[in-house]
């Protein structure tokens, strides 16, 4: 077994095996160029006199050449210098212009965002707004109930009112009535004791003794009785009297509470409208309402002045857009220019480098040192060249930057341009937003008007209601005093009733012995006349008598009534 080692020099030594015939070949072949190249060295000598001479001429054409070429260079540089310059002054000026321009944004954006707040300050106060109306027709339907209620209470105090004014003066009717049948009663009761008396003294000059005693006894009894029922009579109108006194105090008392009470709602009603108005603050309203709308009308202005401030940049943006392409195209086409001319130098001087650097093997030492002296002044003058095409590319790097400085301010400008376009399309979004709360506004204005002209018709209904009231109230007043003056001359009635009763009562026992002698008088005649007449007409005239007395009985019963039902109809209107 063999080891690794000599199996891998085995390896390596057969390719060697196998190259070394071809290397032998080369080898023979190149022997026998050298030995054609040592034949012919005459032919290569002229041929190298021409290459030299091509040199030399190729020198002198690069020794004219190359001031020129400088010359050219140092213009150029010049003129790339001036390009520089001019390219720094517009880099300046666009700075600054974008300066002002990102100024100018920054503006805007911060009158956007006042816009926005503005904006949503206006919707919140049109959300208060609605509220506010949202209460003020709750508000107004509340008011419209009350004074439907109070209208339907006014008309039930006119009729009150129409009822204590009609109930005064029956009451006044009926006590003059009421005096003028007591009058009448009483005129009547006198007539019909005078034929009582009258008949009794026919009686009893017809009858016998115990007859006439014991019609005598009837007649006293009847006498008492029709005391009794007149003074029966008349405490039962004291009484219907006081009743009618307590009846119409306590509906007085009813009529002050609902007149109270009504006007405590009035004066409620009253503070609600106030309150309402007040409330309100219509002048706020309106001053906030004028205040945010001359926002939004400077909003508005400073919007215009920043669109045809943002035309006015977009067209200079445009020109300095144009004439930084132009600028850049003319110094591009400038740099290919340049680039092709420092490729064609370059060219050459690899041709030259190659010709210098393809010399024969068989030159002799001088032509060596030529050769070197050749190459050490076309190599300075490569390494100037070099130096020239750093400085070229140097400058193109420069300029190569200012490019994309400018491309980065244009492209940063296009973002310019795309927020402003964003920002106009973000306020032609927000205009139908503006112009609603604005519609809005101009019909809350509308409604506030129409809120205004009603809560001054409810104070004028307020205030008439509050005249009638007071109107009412004196003529409740009158009222009370006509009736104070009625009852005062009732009960004078009353007191001049009861002395005129208690005249006749003291008069009755003195007019006894006159009615004895008229009596006699009447008998001695009666019995001078025919006593079967006076017997028949004094039969004929009891009934009568009799008929008027029950009707005298019957009226205080008629009375007593008719005052109850006048009481009962004061009763059923306070329930």
């Amino acid at each position: 077994m063999l080891n690794p080692v000599t199996q891998r020099a085995l390896e390596f030594e057969r390719p060697l095996e196998a190259a070394k015939p071809k290397v032998q070949k080369e080898m023979e072949n190149q022997m026998a160029s050298l030995r054609e190249e040592v034949k012919g060295p005459s032919a290569r000598e002229l041929e190298l006199k021409k290459a030299s001479n091509l040199v030399k001429e190729d020198y002198s054409l690069l020794r004219v050449c190359s001031p020129r070429t400088k010359e050219d260079l140092q213009a150029k540089v010049s003129e790339m210098e001036g390009m520089k310059l001019e390219l720094q002054e517009e880099i300046t000026t666009r700075e600054s212009g974008l300066s002002e321009l990102e100024g100018k944004l920054k503006t805007s954006e911060e009158n956007f965002c006042k816009t926005d707040s503005l904006l949503s300050q206006a919707l919140s106060s049109t959300a208060e707004l609605e509220r506010k109306l949202k209460f003020r027709k709750i508000s107004t339907v509340e008011s419209r109930v009350a004074a439907k209620n109070r209208s339907q209470k006014n008309l039930e105090l006119d009729d009150l009112i129409q009822a204590s004014s009609d109930a005064p003066e029956e009451a006044k009717s009926q006590p003059r009535e009421l005096e003028i049948q007591l009058i009448a009663a009483e005129k009547k009761s006198v007539e019909f004791e005078q034929q009582l008396e009258y008949g009794r003294t026919k009686k009893a000059k017809l009858m016998p003794r115990e007859r006439r005693e014991s019609s005598r006894e009837n007649i006293r009894t009847r006498d008492r009785d029709r005391k009794r029922f007149v003074s029966t009579s008349h405490s039962k109108l004291e009484d219907a009297g006081k009743k009618g006194k307590r009846v119409y105090a306590a509906a007085l008392k009813r009529k002050k509470y609902v007149i109270k009470e009504l006007e405590e709602r009035n004066a409620a009603s009253e503070r609600k409208c106030v309150d309402a108005s007040a409330g309100l603050k219509e002048s706020d309203i309106m001053a906030k309402l004028k205040s945010a709308e001359e926002q939004l009308e400077q909003q508005e202005k400073l919007l215009e002045e920043a669109t045809t401030r943002k035309s006015e940049l977009e067209s200079l943006h445009e020109t300095l857009k144009r004439d930084s392409e132009i600028k850049l195209q003319e110094a591009l086409t400038n740099f290919a220019n340049k680039d092709s001319e420092a490729e064609s130098l370059s060219e050459k001087l690899n041709t030259l480098e190659d010709q210098l650097w393809k010399p024969p093997m068989k030159n002799s030492k001088v032509d060596r040192g030529k050769r070197k002296t050749k190459f050490s002044s076309s190599s300075s003058e490569n390494e100037l060249l070099g130096e020239t095409n750093n400085q070229l590319k140097r400058k193109i790097d420069e300029l190569q930057e200012l490019l994309n400085s400018a491309v980065s301010e244009r492209e940063s400008h296009e973002a310019s341009t795309i927020a402003d376009s964003r920002k106009t399309e973000s306020w032609k979004r927000l205009s139908p937003k503006v112009t609603r709360p604005r519609n809005r506004c101009r019909g809350t204005e509308n409604k506030v008007v129409t809120l205004k002209e009603r809560v001054v018709g409810r104070v004028e209904d307020n205030l008439r209601l509050t005249q009638e009231l007071a109107s009412y109230e004196s003529k409740l007043r009158d009222l009370e005093a006509k009736l104070s003056a009625i009852l005062s001359e009732k009960d004078g009635t009353a007191e001049q009733l009861h002395i005129s009763k208690k005249v006749v009562d003291d008069l009755r026992p003195q007019l006894s012995p006159i009615k004895e002698i008229d009596s006699q008088k009447l008998e001695k005649e009666a019995n001078s006349r025919n006593p079967l007449r006076t017997f028949e007409a004094v039969n004929k005239e009891t009934p009568h008598l009799e008929n008027q007395v029950k009707e005298l009985e019957r009226k205080p019963h008629e009375v007593d009534a008719k005052l109850l039902e006048e009481v009962g109809l004061y009763i059923p209107h306070y329930p």
